[in-house]
């Protein structure tokens, strides 16, 4: 190999590495991120209301405990927009409901547990990188 061909070969590995290391920074840049917040009510209350903002392809995830039979009620605002939320039940392995197109939610519950609320924007919005504010307000009776 001559001086000039190992140099070009230096040179070429080089320019592939930092773009190998800028398409990686970039990807882990873009990669959407579940936040996880567990949601309480203060002694002698049912109800409480979160205010966040979410950005992209972002999701919250929000968990509370209840029991069987109660009411759980979401109000999620601004409405309409491209807010999203579902509400899981304690094991299940789907959503109850997808409450994309709706102000609020409300439904007895089938089990006791853990559940978890999804916050999302629709893919409208998510793929722009648009961040919402946004406030949840649970009731659980």
């Amino acid at each position: 190999m001559t001086e000039a061909q190992g140099s070009t070969m230096k040179w070429t590995s080089l320019v592939l590495f930092n773009a190998f290391a800028l398409f990686t920074t970039l990807s882990q840049a873009q990669t959407p991120a579940t936040r996880s917040e567990e949601i309480k009510f203060a002694p002698g209350t049912s109800s409480t209301t979160v205010t966040a903002t979410i950005k992209g392809y972002d999701t919250v995830d929000y968990t509370l405990e209840a029991k069987e039979g109660q009411e759980m009620t979401i109000k999620l605002e601004p409405m309409p927009s491209s807010l999203v939320f579902t509400v899981s039940a304690p094991g299940a392995s789907e959503a109850m409901d997808n409450a994309s197109m709706v102000t609020d939610f409300s439904r007895r519950l089938p089990a006791s547990g853990k559940y978890v609320i999804r916050v999302g924007l629709m893919r409208n919005d998510a793929r722009r990188n648009i961040a919402k504010k946004y406030s949840l307000a649970v009731t659980i009776k």
